[in-house]
């Protein structure tokens, strides 16, 4: 089942929301213009046979298709679905919705380059801003690794093993 792409899951979730009975039957309530995507383009996508949009046209095609935005298929294509399902993600106004995509575009772009999203030391080097916040935290992390005496452990040095 991990095989499954974002894609995959927006077509099935929105065909079951849709109450459709079939592919074929979102399709044709859909009542496309001539030259639109096909049903076979459709049923491609919805079984993973086809995972990539080939252009601007498919988009708004298959956002009228399953009645979503265009950035929605968009955003599915490039393997996202928030968390919640995208019932919780269209409550989001597009300045929101924006601004989501850019966070998922940049952590994206740091899995691509090999680094991760929680990865603090290369973001600092890459960032002056995020350096002197990035030193702060390395210096708690280095507190972290090596803590200091206790006041028990400093008494018993200063006045031996029995302080009374």
């Amino acid at each position: 089942m991990d095989d499954v792409t974002a894609l995959q899951r927006l077509i099935a979730n929105r065909q079951r929301d849709l109450n459709a009975p079939s592919l074929i039957a979102m399709y044709r309530a859909a009542n496309l213009p001539k030259g639109a995507i096909t049903y076979e383009t459709l049923r491609r996508m919805a079984t993973g046979r086809q995972r990539s949009i080939r252009g601007d046209q498919t988009y708004e095609d298959l956002s009228t298709i399953l009645r979503v935005s265009v950035d929605d298929v968009k955003s599915a294509e490039a393997g996202y679905t928030p968390i919640g399902g995208w019932e919780r993600y269209e409550r989001l106004n597009a300045e929101e919705r924006k601004a989501v995509e850019g966070v998922m575009d940049a952590i994206l772009a740091a899995r691509e380059a090999g680094g991760s999203s929680d990865d603090r030391r290369s973001e600092a080097q890459k960032s002056p801003l995020l350096g002197d916040v990035a030193s702060l935290d390395m210096m708690g992390l280095a507190a972290d690794e090596a803590p200091g005496p206790t006041d028990r452990e400093r008494m018993e040095a200063q006045w031996g093993d029995d302080p009374a």
